[in-house]
């Protein structure tokens, strides 16, 4: 269910003065052109910029004005690069749109201009200094105000925006500064709260306003690879009846789902004002309500299916009785079918004060009743259907049209919809969106679910929003692709999964060619991307600093040992420097399980401990090797005691205790292998570069066994199972398997939910391959992949994910089923 910060924070705002953050937003709006439109105010404009160019519901509408950046601006956004929070600001010039874009100087960019283009010549504008920019044949034009960075592709917005005195109206100021900053963007426009409450912000206002004032509206909105959610909020007048008041303190318990038809294309639920409905009562209609006064008070809620050419009201109601007595009143016939009784009514026009704000038109001249639910058809087949499904359960709660609007299915709402894309072409011909545009039906294409959602409130109302992809149920024992998403650059890691504390499922980091980190969240959604000097060295570990629950992402790069909190920030005193850089992965001990962590940091023949605090831990003396060290150190636990593992380039091999002295002396030197050490049947092993397995035990006795390995295999073990490749010969505990020639990745073992899977790829190839611990591989692969890949649960619904690179920029998600 869909949450309303934006209200919170609205509450918030009058009892609280505004933090750092809302101030330095504060002062970009100073720069809102007083005849704005449309304002998008963005948290991070680098990240808002790859969530919309891999939001592939936007990609599927790129011709639509008010949804494409480029198409407003002539291509501007792309050439702006800033990591800061940034307004967009749409305007009505010379009868056409203009787009003005202010954000904060990045620091880490020149002062002229915070671009990836050519820093530009200087001019000037009605007496304003501009710098004038020219690429890819786009002419544009940027100024600085006040450490604010001003772009346009109209020389003069630029210098009217800097001699503008009149600051922006009271209304949008408040509702700017109380916006959600925790949203990717908050769309605001000034539009007509009648009547259709703009559920899909991006529509077209072309409904008249000459009877109700336009006003400011917000909507909260989050872009994700499968779609886009909202949530806003709308300030009712004090006087006049607009389609928002017939809201007013009405809350219903949604129930239509569970009775339309399998195959519908849009239902509504909603309740209205039943003050405003027995004003609203035609005449000829009066005498019926006249005797049956107590009807209106019993309606609970009302709806509307939608199938093809079908429609279907109906009314759910706290005590049935007295609309059956009605009805009764006006049956003309009646007749069976599998156990319901459908009536024929001799007059259908009577629902249209229940319904006239959202289906006109509709002739109610048969009836049934399931439960305390009426439904009401103007075809006797048309029940017919209703009921045929109901009975055998093929309910719309059971498809994947709603499945996939499932978020925003809350328990109680004033009104409430979901559709398809024919059910939304057929809604907006209905009076809910009276007035939109014909424009707006290449707003919903094929395949998505739209839903809306309104709460109301004392003087406002709550209105959500939600188009999801529809993902059909996939068939057993397939693997399919979730989603496809596009780095700003090459990938450079293999990406992995680490934990989301905050609701314990899966996100994923990976780094870019340009060393940039990203962390996306399981559904797609950049959520965040840090500029670093330099490549990650191994895998990236995760801490809980804090002890809090709390977790951070701690690593090594060439010269950093670096730990990021949740919204990449750096934890000090953790961004260490390294002089000559060449450091290995970073290890993380834990030596009880406790938290008390030990980072230990090798650089050559230099070896750093760290406790949490990020001091160097005192006691711990084996802090120089006689040789550089290979790898990353590794920490093994057998019984009560800790083995810290170090394989040096001379060859040998020191197993140490706690504080680094030598608790197994090992006198033999080896020609490590390009594996690390692991714990198998509980002795340290390892292989060499011809093959061979070694193995030492905690008494520091010594044994060898030839596994006829090439110089360049891999292994991978764990303390029950070992894996092994060499050339085309996948070997899983002495099992082997002979692939096809190729190119592989080393072979990497996970154990999730009782179950061993092992992963290779073939990087000729481009193919992933799975397989179980009996060489068997799993249904569904191989499937398209360009590097390793990590696998796991991501949405902790049993169900496994998995994480590989693609073709250049593309990150893929797949789902295993």
């Amino acid at each position: 269910m869909i949450r309303y910060p934006f209200f919170l924070a609205l509450l918030s705002l009058l009892i609280i003065n505004c933090s750092p953050g809302t101030e330095r937003n504060t002062n970009l709006h100073r720069y809102i052109p007083k005849d704005a439109s449309l304002l998008l105010q963005v948290r991070n404009l680098s990240n808002f910029k790859s969530n919309l160019r891999n939001c592939e519901y936007l990609s599927q509408i790129s011709a639509h004005p008010l949804l494409t950046p480029e198409e407003l601006s002539g291509g501007l956004l792309n050439y702006v690069e800033s990591d800061s929070s940034a307004l967009i600001s749409l305007i009505n010039w010379k009868d056409k749109k203009a787009m003005l874009i202010a954000s904060w100087v990045n620091t880490n960019k020149t002062e002229q201009d915070s671009t990836a283009a050519d820093p530009g010549e200087s001019v000037s504008s009605n007496g304003v200094a501009l710098w004038k920019h020219l690429q890819d044949s786009l002419t544009w034009y940027s100024t600085t105000s006040g450490g604010i960075k001003l772009w346009s592709l109209h020389p003069e917005v630029l210098s009217n925006i800097l001699k503008q005195d009149q600051p922006a109206d009271a209304e949008l100021s408040r509702l700017l500064r109380a916006a959600n900053d925790r949203s990717s963007a908050s769309l605001f426009r000034k539009a007509s709260p009648d009547p259709y409450m703009h559920f899909f912000p991006f529509t077209e206002e072309e409904a008249s306003v000459d009877s109700v004032q336009p006003i400011w509206q917000v909507m909260d909105l989050e872009f994700r690879k499968a779609g886009i959610t909202g949530s806003g909020v709308v300030m009712i007048p004090d006087s006049g009846q607009t389609w928002a008041s017939y809201y007013r303190g009405t809350v219903m318990e949604n129930r239509i789902a569970a009775l339309a038809p399998l195959q519908s294309d849009a239902i509504i639920s909603f309740i209205l004002d039943t003050a405003l409905l027995s004003s609203e009562i035609p005449q000829d209609s009066l005498e019926l309500y006249e005797e049956e006064q107590s009807l209106l008070n019993a309606v609970a809620s009302a709806g509307v299916i939608i199938q093809n050419k079908q429609r279907w009201v109906v009314l759910d109601l706290l005590d049935a009785s007295g609309l059956e007595t009605l009805l009764k009143s006006l049956q003309v016939g009646s007749r069976q079918f599998q156990g319901s009784e459908i009536l024929e009514l001799g007059q259908g026009q009577f629902l249209d004060a229940y319904t006239n704000k959202v289906v006109k038109g509709f002739d109610a001249r048969f009836a049934t009743r399931i439960e305390n639910q009426f439904i009401f058809a103007e075809s006797s087949a048309s029940l017919e259907l209703l009921l045929q499904d109901y009975n055998r359960g093929m309910v719309f709660e059971m498809s994947s049209l709603y499945e996939n609007s499932i978020d925003l299915q809350s328990g109680e709402a004033s009104l409430q919809f979901t559709a398809n894309a024919e059910g939304m072409g057929k809604l907006l011909q209905e009076p809910l969106f009276a007035g939109t545009s014909p424009k707006n039906l290449s707003l919903f294409p094929e395949g998505y679910v739209y839903s809306g959602q309104v709460l109301s409130g004392s003087g406002h109302l709550l209105n959500n929003m939600a188009i999801n992809r529809i993902n059909k149920k996939a068939e057993s024992n397939t693997t399919s692709e979730e989603f496809r998403l596009q780095l700003d650059a090459e990938v450079a890691t293999i990406p992995q999964f680490v934990i989301n504390h905050r609701n314990r499922q899966k996100e994923i980091v990976v780094q870019d060619e340009t060393n940039k980190l990203y962390l996306i969240s399981g559904e797609g959604k950049v959520l965040w991307k840090k500029q670093l000097d330099s490549r990650i060295q191994g895998e990236i570990k995760q801490v809980d600093l804090y002890k809090n629950g709390r977790l951070q992402l701690a690593f090594t790069t060439n010269n950093q040992f670096l730990v990021l909190d949740r919204n990449g920030k750096e934890v000090l005193p953790f961004n260490m420097r390294f002089k000559g850089g060449n450091l290995n992965p970073l290890a993380v001990f834990d030596y009880e399980n406790n938290r008390n962590y030990r980072f230990v940091v090798t650089q050559g023949r230099k070896i750093y401990m760290y406790n949490r605090r990020g001091q160097i831990v005192s006691g711990y003396t084996y802090t120089e090797a006689a040789a550089p060290v290979l790898r990353e150190p590794q920490h093994f636990r057998i019984g009560s005691r800790d083995y810290l593992v170090f394989q040096l380039e001379n060859g040998a091999l020191e197993i140490r205790n706690r504080v680094g002295k030598t608790r197994i002396p090992v006198s033999e030197r080896f020609q490590f292998s390009e594996n690390p050490v692991y714990m198998y049947l509980n002795q340290f092993s390892f292989t060499d570069n011809s093959g061979r397995l070694y193995s030492i035990d905690t008494k520091g006795k010594l044994s060898a066994s030839k596994l006829n390995l090439d110089a360049l295999h891999r292994i991978d073990a764990t303390s029950k199972t070992l894996v092994t490749l060499s050339e085309n010969t996948l070997t899983i505990k002495g099992r082997p398997i002979t692939l096809d020639l190729g190119v592989y990745t080393g072979p990497k073992i996970f154990y999730l939910y009782d179950k061993i899977y092992v992963s290779v790829t073939d990087l000729q190839a481009e193919k992933v391959y799975l397989f179980d611990s009996q060489t068997k591989s799993i249904p569904g692969f191989p499937v398209f992949g360009t590097d390793a890949m990590r696998l796991d649960d991501v949405d902790n619904d049993r169900n496994l994910e998995l994480v590989t690179s693609g073709q250049a920029n593309d990150l893929i998600l797949y789902r295993m089923n």
